[in-house]
């Protein structure tokens, strides 16, 4: 795996035991070896890579992506609205 393929960052399975949207437990390939979340939606070519070895890869304290807020239903909602008119 070389250091600049396209990576998918994942909600690890323990952290979001129900997924946001259908999907797939795959595992983390950077090295925690945790499962993740990958939604069916997802494009395929990225490799999968949880929240906490992305914030480690990107040079971020993996507790502060323990801290971001997950969006909430109402935001989701709006977001899949405003897929939906193509925007």
């Amino acid at each position: 795996m070389a250091e600049d393929d396209p990576i998918l960052i994942c909600h690890r399975v323990v952290d979001l035991p129900i997924p946001y949207a259908a999907g797939e437990i795959r595992i983390c390939t950077q090295g925690c070896l945790e499962r993740v979340w990958v939604s069916h939606s997802s494009p395929r070519g990225p490799r999968p890579v949880c929240r906490q070895c992305a914030a480690v890869m990107l040079g971020d304290d993996p507790d502060h992506a323990m801290r971001l807020m997950d969006p909430t239903p109402r935001q989701i909602g709006e977001l899949v609205r405003w897929l939906a008119r193509g925007k």
